[in-house]
């Protein structure tokens, strides 16, 4: 399937790079003028940077556990699986797009420390709050729902991030700040795998009623603390380091 797909993005997406035209034709400065990566010495941008990584340690962990989580838990609860323990991913992905709506909003009104505060607190609040407590399917339903909302729209803070560096060197390349906050959060992506490994344990069993008790705990746990962390800005630019 992943083959397939692949394969249908190159002959349809490939035709389309010949229809792609610049809005404003590029100055001949711009076109010889080289990178500069001075801003990944810029104390702020190392600061965004670490709650980036940071956030995207735990960020892809729900979703991919929440099916089997759900599944485990409708049959923990006497109850019939199929789609309702599917449903989970899909309000997490829904919730997402609206998340990433009203931040794009927020970003363009308040400091993008604010924002990735508002992303991160309420990340923290869903996971450890309802997902960790979870009694019923009403309530991980809840939790799918603000945890796409909240966590979802972490990543439409980059373009803050982007305005702020490039205000701070007008010789910042948004292209490259915006490149490497990917990056960033690639390499956290990747080392989740094997961290989520070793912290689900017996996720089979299920010693009580709520997610903490399950084989899940620790990844519940870890989900929670690293979006905490992922707001370190805004606690720096309170205390005047940004």
């Amino acid at each position: 399937m992943l083959r397939a797909w692949a394969v249908g993005i190159l002959i349809f997406a490939l035709p389309l790079y010949y229809l792609v035209r610049p809005r404003l034709p590029a100055s001949r400065s711009v076109r010889m003028r080289r990178f500069d990566f001075g801003f990944l010495k810029d104390p702020a941008y190392l600061l965004y940077q670490a709650g980036n990584l940071v956030q995207g340690l735990g960020f892809f962990l729900p979703s991919i556990y929440l099916p089997t989580y759900a599944g485990l838990f409708v049959t923990n609860q006497g109850s019939a699986g199929g789609l309702t323990a599917a449903l989970p991913l899909v309000f997490v992905n829904i919730s997402s797009v609206a998340g990433c709506l009203l931040m794009g909003v927020l970003i363009d009104r308040l400091s993008v420390a604010s924002c990735i505060f508002i992303s991160s607190v309420g990340s923290t609040l869903a996971v450890l709050a309802l997902w960790g407590t979870t009694a019923s399917l009403a309530q991980l339903y809840a939790f799918c729902l603000l945890y796409g909302l909240f966590a979802g729209s972490f990543s439409t803070t980059w373009s803050g991030i982007v305005r702020t560096m490039t205000q701070r060197s007008a010789s910042a390349s948004p292209d490259m700040v915006y490149a490497f906050m990917f990056f960033t959060r690639g390499v956290g992506s990747v080392i989740s795998g094997p961290l989520s490994s070793t912290l689900l344990k017996g996720g089979q069993d299920w010693s009580g009623s709520l997610g903490y008790s399950s084989g899940y705990g620790g990844i519940i746990v870890f989900v929670g603390v690293t979006a905490l962390v992922g707001g370190v800005s805004f606690p720096a630019m309170l205390a005047g380091w940004l």
